[in-house]
């Protein structure tokens, strides 16, 4: 899902914004692309496309939502998870 992140959360717009990232097997990476996305957006959320690592966990201590998929669904899958997700949090 692409932003246009020129402006911060809390400028002009009333927009409520998700960042949605899909990921597999991202526990080193995962906190610090959470921490650096939440000054663009409302919220993060993080699909977990069937990781065997801590990935879902580490993105739940972050501070994201996170959903997870017990076996690896593919791209295409996570990103329509992803957008019903952001929908169900009543995104624009």
């Amino acid at each position: 899902m692409w932003l246009n992140c020129g402006n911060t959360v809390g400028s002009d717009s009333n927009a409520k914004i998700f960042i949605c990232i899909p990921a597999f097997n991202e526990a080193k990476n995962i906190v610090e692309v959470i921490n650096k996305s939440k000054k663009y957006a409302d919220g993060v959320i993080v699909y977990d496309d069937g990781s065997t690592d801590d990935t879902a966990e580490l993105a739940k201590t972050a501070g994201a939502t996170v959903i997870k998929s017990p076996k690896n669904t593919g791209y295409g899958a996570a990103i329509r998870a992803l957008i019903q997700a952001a929908k169900d949090k009543n995104a624009d």
